[in-house]
């Protein structure tokens, strides 16, 4: 906390709001609100309406040379695909809803797979208008009308790699050199 309110005295929100190369009027914004000793980064994107979630968050890594981060979002969206992965077929199964929703809760985190390609996973809770609420795996969603993304980035980058036992692009971390037991 003392790093952020440091970077913060220091003129880190100053920083102009910047919008993502080839967004329009309304595309995407964002600033850097921290930068850490140890590297990493701190933003906050403002999506607009219309962005489409994933797109934007791959756009933004890839201009900001992002290999590693976490997000986490609040806002709403419009015409989600919700889907959640059926092991046994070893697919996503999705639903599309054609409502506009609550964004209850929205985490991910961005990666690079093995073709060094961003790849952008995200979870999500959303709301209806009756109250009831639903999540899973977030296939696609329209921004409607604002999304407020607070994401940090890794110095270090985060790879995938296939599992071939299930078919999904997976974490791997190296690993650390074993400890010597007494």
């Amino acid at each position: 906390m003392r790093t952020l309110l440091r970077s913060i005295a220091a003129g880190a929100l100053a920083a102009a709001w910047r919008r993502s190369p080839g967004d329009g009027q309304d595309g995407t914004q964002h600033r850097m609100i921290a930068s850490h000793p140890d590297g990493s980064k701190d933003y906050v994107l403002v999506l607009a309406r219309g962005d489409e979630i994933a797109t934007a968050m791959a756009d933004f890594a890839q201009n900001e040379d992002i290999a590693g981060a976490h997000f986490t979002a609040m806002g709403a969206v419009r015409d989600p695909e919700v889907a959640w992965f059926d092991l046994s077929r070893r697919q996503y199964e999705a639903t599309s809803f054609s409502e506009q929703m609550q964004v209850i809760t929205l985490a991910g985190n961005i990666c690079r797979n093995e073709d060094r390609k961003t790849v952008v996973h995200t979870h999500v809770v959303l709301g209806r208008k009756d109250g009831r609420a639903l999540g899973g795996h977030l296939i696609r969603a329209a921004v409607s009308p604002t999304l407020d993304v607070f994401l940090t980035s890794y110095p270090e980058p985060i790879r995938k790699r296939t599992d071939m036992a299930t078919g999904l692009q997976l974490r791997r971390y190296r690993d650390p050199s074993p400890t010597p037991r007494a």
